[in-house]
């Protein structure tokens, strides 16, 4: 399972130097990557109905080889932040992984492309992200199991956790995914 705060750049900062602060309060970041995510529909259950998202991720960071991951998210879960179950596993080849969702009947949807930076603290990734067609977004996210508890007091946590880094934070989060907002940005300008 996964917890997760989205939030957009303009509910918590206002400074043109949001990196060169998360760097001086957090420390240099670990990683600066871009992301090309393939979203695809099920022929069987439509995941816009279900909340599902089915996708195959390509990493692209600086030096190193392309990374692929094809990754499952269940329906989201929680009325304060995202909350849903991510299984996640690492695939070889983006057009052979592609030809057999196809094959199978799924169908892309929309890729979208990002650049992300990260930083890892308390178990917490902290990423600034730079979503292509979108405004930029500060994700707060870590890994929960799946007992009521557990995920009460991991939720907590990136809520704490966000207040310490954002003081003026007012509370409000994206629930909707990157994939969902820029549908909704093309159905409202078309």
């Amino acid at each position: 399972m996964e917890a997760e705060l989205k939030i957009p750049i303009a509910d918590i900062f206002i400074d043109e130097d949001l990196r060169g602060y998360l760097t001086q309060i957090i420390g240099s970041p670990v990683e600066e990557i871009i992301q090309i995510d393939t979203y695809f529909q099920s022929p069987v259950n439509d995941f816009r109905n279900t909340d599902e998202a089915l996708r195959i991720r390509q990493i692209l960071s600086q030096g190193e080889n392309e990374t692929i991951e094809l990754t499952y998210k269940g329906p989201k879960t929680g009325k304060d932040m995202k909350v849903r179950e991510e299984i996640t596993s690492r695939i070889i080849h983006y057009a052979e992984a592609t030809k057999i969702l196809e094959q199978l009947g799924f169908s892309i949807v929309m890729k979208v492309s990002k650049k992300r930076t990260n930083w890892h603290t308390q178990s917490i990734t902290l990423s600034l992200d730079e979503v292509k067609g979108l405004d930029k977004f500060i994700e707060v996210e870590t890994m929960t199991i799946n007992s009521p508890q557990a995920i009460d007091n991991d939720k907590n946590k990136l809520i704490e956790f966000t207040r310490s880094i954002f003081p003026d934070w007012n509370g409000k989060n994206e629930r909707k995914s990157y994939l969902e907002l820029l549908m909704e940005k093309q159905t409202d300008s078309g």
